[in-house]
């Protein structure tokens, strides 16, 4: 079975925590999901700091290189805030926008939320799949 491979949007503080978690736990999410979830690609701002977290896998300072490549299946932003992150996910919804079942995953964690979110109904109708953390 194939991988799923994740880009890392961020390898700060959060992003290098959320990528040491998922290198030493390789096996064990390996066995729960039923198949390999990897890191295949990072994007931050400063290079020399990703190369030296990231190791072998490629890393970008263009984010959108990530968010546009057709291998990654899953993008995790961690670079917060509201303006290029907010772009990175639009983007990344946009390229493969989500599926019936995984809107109605949305919906129901969106109606969870403690204020309320804007309607999901109008990604409804569009085919394809990119999860986006």
């Amino acid at each position: 079975m194939k991988a799923i491979n994740v880009g890392l949007l961020g390898i700060g503080t959060v992003g290098s925590g959320t990528f040491a978690v998922l290198q030493r736990n390789r096996e064990e999410i390996t066995r729960r999901a039923g198949r390999e979830i990897r890191v295949a690609m990072v994007a931050d701002r400063d290079l020399e700091r990703a190369k030296k977290i990231a190791g072998e896998i490629p890393v970008t300072n263009d984010a959108f290189e990530v968010v546009a490549n057709p291998e990654i299946d899953i993008v995790v932003e961690l670079i917060g805030g509201t303006t290029i992150a907010k772009q990175l996910v639009l983007s990344a919804i946009e390229n493969e926008t989500l599926s019936e079942s995984e809107l109605a995953q949305l919906r129901k964690i969106w109606s969870s939320a403690p204020s309320a979110p804007p309607p999901l109904d109008s990604v409804s109708r569009f085919p394809g799949s990119r999860p986006v953390v």
